[in-house]
């Protein structure tokens, strides 16, 4: 279990001896506090001796040759440092690149494209939706479909989390089902699938444009005159919600190359930024259901 500690915490023993003893007094009541009952206290710096014996408790000392990390040292540059998170701190802290766009817009080659490429390839979250009407065609897409899109996504998505490599680049959204459920007339689940859209913030997203992009008919996609309302709904939402995202647009090549581009700015902001910026990001951790 771990339990958070927030605020400002004194990190070392000062060398002026009232200093030092104000320092061990606030320790010693801030673990009684926190962790009431703690049967072993590990720690790397010899500082930890004199923490077990005010907790009245052994000290397990362990060897920091062995493992070469601290908390300080993983704040200096958090992506360099990350496979020394625990899963969780992975899993919670993982950078999302998410891309949507109208159908036939090349969206799903993009995504998976921006994912398995470059010099830090991750996986890739397909569109859970096109999977679903694919090994059922001809069902109908009624409020409980889109339902299942929405949480197959996300479960799709919470299941890959473990794999990824620091980001993940996802084709679709939430947003995206709630932009069907309101070209459909479902209101109350397109305002519902909103809610939950606006609710789960990925750190950028790509927004394919329908300029150039050649239309496909096929069984899950619109007529070429409704592809408009699409993309303009997700620049409209986008914008609403102050989200950060690039449109790329043109054809095949030169949208790949305008969305690698996006890509790598996208991992050069965060193979530099500071630990301030990971942690104050929202976290999204997994978690499975729609709420009703």
């Amino acid at each position: 279990t771990v339990l958070p500690l927030y605020g400002s915490q004194p990190a070392s023993p000062p060398a002026d001896p009232g200093a030092a003893a104000a320092f061990w007094n606030h320790w010693k009541e801030v673990i009684a506090r926190h962790a009431p009952g703690i049967d072993v206290l590990v720690s790397a710096d010899d500082y930890g001796q004199r923490l077990a014996l005010d907790q009245n408790v052994p000290w397990l000392p362990f060897d920091r040759q062995t493992f070469p990390i601290s908390a300080t040292v993983v704040k200096e540059k958090p992506w360099n440092r990350y496979q020394w998170l625990v899963p969780a701190a992975q899993q919670s802290l993982l950078r999302r690149l998410v891309v949507v766009g109208a159908e036939s817009t090349g969206k799903s080659v993009l995504s998976e494209t921006l994912a398995h490429t470059g010099n830090h390839p991750t996986v890739f979250v397909p569109e859970y939706a096109e999977h679903w009407i694919r090994r059922q065609p001809g069902q109908p897409w009624d409020e409980n479909s889109l339902l299942t899109f929405l949480n197959g996504q996300r479960a799709s998505r919470d299941g890959l989390r473990a794999v990824a490599n620091r980001w993940m680049c996802e084709d679709s959204h939430a947003l995206t089902t709630a932009v069907w459920a309101e070209y459909l007339g479902l209101e109350q689940l397109a305002q519902d699938a909103y809610e939950q859209a606006y609710g789960d913030r990925p750190h950028h997203v790509v927004v394919c444009s329908t300029e150039g992009a050649v239309w496909n008919s096929d069984v899950h996609r619109p007529t070429p005159s409704d592809l408009a309302f699409f993309e303009n709904r997700f620049i409209e939402k986008l914008d609403e919600w102050g989200w950060d995202y690039s449109v790329v647009a043109g054809d095949w090549e030169t949208r790949t190359a305008q969305a690698v581009a996006v890509r790598e700015r996208f991992l050069y902001r965060w193979q530099t930024a500071s630990w301030a910026e990971w942690a104050n990001t929202p976290l999204t951790l997994p978690r499975l259901g729609i709420p009703k």
